[in-house]
């Protein structure tokens, strides 16, 4: 790979510009799909957990060859654990034809998301691939404005990256400060992304957002926003071809007749339409209120009220639903050497259909942490619970305890132990149990030029549902060795076990061991080696063998040069194909103006 850069900064005025150019054999290398939605809301709730539903639950993904043990399904969104999905429990995947089966309850209006990397159908050999981008920022005085241009092909691959499928993005914006009280800003973005490797299809996604943000002395800050998004393809007919507008208010004030306490309040209005065949049109009306009291330097107080109302209208089904919420929370150090928290988070759901019931879903929180006494550093309890019980569907809920604390056995040794377990249940027949137990010793005597670091962590997780029990356990130690006997010379050493079993599967060992060496003779000049070797036991069994050098050169005060060499080798039991042993020269010559 080649890549070229010029950067040039003036007086408020920047420029960017770069060009990369590769040669890859892209029909190696597994690309990832990320936040790919496999089923849109559905009208009703589908019961996937009856096996004549087998067909009816069966959803095809954008690509086929799917990459074994890398998908990852979620309902609703990719960030709460909750919404993360067992494989072979409540889901399988038919990897060959790029198929997911879901087996549980998929409730009305959940989001099927999909995470995974998938073989290109493509023929061998080298492809070149190009990527660009121009970039520019005006910054002086009250006026910003930005401009970035980036394209290129579905075939630029970096080293040890994956081929990027995004071959265009456009944005650019503009802010202006009116006075000192008054800001107007206006961005702009156009996205256009491949949906396959030889870029036969594409989706776009057109975006804009306009902005207006105010203070006084009667509040801190007045914000209003007005977003507008539309995603399409170019399939005939569209598979993907929806748009929303969304209109976002929000105030921070501070309490009137009262001190340090302040009140912010939010509102917000969307319209959603989907223009596929089958799709639904949904309008979402969401507002806030919020209260923060800082009675004195011990306690402190907060409070939030939230509605959110959902009206949807489709050919299948039109119903309304909404969500209230009550939040309480509290801080209190009671003593200076303890601080206490609590939040408790009440909810009530409604829903116009009668086949969906009206929920309460109760959460809370309580946490007590120590400040340092003695030899102990500090000792962090957390309790945490959450319960949504359910007339119609299955009630669910999960209770997790978290400890945590610090040791100071020795001037140069400390002992760092904690603890969690987490029992959830979904209705009846699924509940799970997690726990995890790990010890880390810390060694760093003061003033020596080493230092020492040993953990050890097990965990086991137990599961039962209507498919039966289950079972898997996971053993690790780690330990680092860090030898700095000059301001020249570094050396360090690690080495990591890995010990995996489980009574549904293959049991298998993972080891990684790592030595480096670095010199730094001057200020200008850093060189290094290091060695990497990694295995994998098992029915799939792996071995990586890597020796890095390298070397980066400081040459004038705006001119620099790195040179890295890496000679590797990797085998695959399961995949005798994928084995290779090859050389990496990378060259970098630099100059920052």
């Amino acid at each position: 790979m080649n890549d070229f850069r010029l950067a040039y900064k003036d007086d408020g005025l920047s420029l960017e510009f770069e060009r990369a150019m590769s040669e890859a054999d892209v029909s190696s290398r597994p690309i990832p799909s990320l936040n790919e939605i496999i089923l849109s809301p559905p009208a009703a709730d589908i019961e996937c957990f009856r096996p004549d539903m087998t067909k009816q639950c069966t959803f095809p993904t954008a690509n086929k060859n799917i990459v074994a043990g890398t998908m990852v399904v979620y309902f609703n969104d990719r960030i709460s654990q909750e919404g993360v999905l067992k494989n072979y429990a409540d889901y399988t995947v038919d990897t060959e034809r790029g198929e997911i089966t879901i087996k549980i309850l998929i409730p009305a209006g959940t989001t099927i998301i999909a995470d995974y990397q998938h073989n290109p159908d493509m023929e061998d050999g080298l492809k070149t691939g190009t990527r660009d981008r121009l970039a520019a920022r005006y910054d002086k005085g009250a006026t910003a404005a930005m401009f970035s241009l980036d394209t290129g092909d579905t075939f630029f691959t970096p080293i040890g990256g994956a081929p990027n499928m995004e071959t265009k993005r456009l944005s650019y914006g503009v802010s202006q400060r009116v006075s000192d009280n008054i800001q107007l800003s206006a961005d702009w973005m156009n996205t256009f992304t491949a949906l396959d490797i030889l870029d036969t299809h594409s989706r776009k996604n057109k975006s804009s957002k306009y902005s207006l943000s105010m203070s006084s002395k009667m509040f801190s800050q007045l914000r209003v926003d007005f977003d507008q998004r539309k995603l399409t393809d170019d399939y005939s007919p569209s598979r993907v071809d929806n748009q929303e507008d969304k209109i976002t208010a929000s105030l921070a004030m501070p309490a009137p007749y009262l001190k340090n306490a302040d009140i912010s309040a939010g509102y917000s209005t969307s319209d959603f339409n989907d223009n596929a065949p089958d799709g639904s049109d949904t309008g979402t009306v969401s507002m806030r209120l919020g209260f923060n009291w800082r009675s004195s330097a011990t306690l402190s107080l907060s409070a939030e009220l939230a509605s959110n109302d959902v009206d949807t209208d489709g050919p299948q089904a039109q119903f309304t639903s909404g969500n209230r919420s009550r939040k309480l929370g509290l801080k209190w150090d009671p003593i200076p050497l303890i601080s206490i928290g609590a939040d408790i988070d009440s909810q009530t759901t409604t829903d116009s259909r009668d086949t969906v019931a009206d929920r309460e879903i109760q959460r809370s929180s309580l946490s007590i942490s120590s400040r340092q006494f003695g030899r102990v550093k500090n000792i962090q309890i957390r309790l945490m619970q959450n319960d949504s019980p359910s007339v119609s569907g299955p009630s669910s809920g999960a209770k997790s305890l978290m400890v945590s604390s610090g040791v100071i056995i020795t001037d140069a040794l400390s002992y760092n132990p904690s603890f969690s377990r987490s029992d959830s249940y979904s209705g009846e027949l699924s509940s799970s149990k997690n726990s995890t137990l790990r010890h880390e010793f810390d060694f760093s005597p003061a003033e020596k030029p080493y230092r020492a670091r040993f953990s050890i962590k097990n965990s086991v997780a137990d599961s039962n549902n209507s498919s039966g029990a289950s079972s898997t356990e996971s053993d690790n130690w780690n330990l680092t060795l860090d030898y700095v006997p000059s301001q020249v010379w570094s050396y360090s050493v690690s080495y990591q076990m890995d010990t995996y079993s489980a009574t549904s599967s293959e049991g298998y060992d993972t080891s990684v061991f790592q030595a480096r060496a670095a010199r730094k003779p001057n200020p200008t000049l850093n060189q290094w080696l290091q060695w990497r070797l990694q295995s994998r036991t098992g029915s799939s069994g792996e071995s990586y063998n890597s020796l890095d050098f390298g070397m980066e050169k400081e040459l004038t005060k705006i001119m620099s040069f790195k040179l890295t060499y890496r000679m590797s080798d990797f085998e695959s039991e399961r995949d005798l194909l994928r084995g290779y042993s090859g050389h990496v020269l990378e060259s970098v010559l630099q100059a920052n103006f």
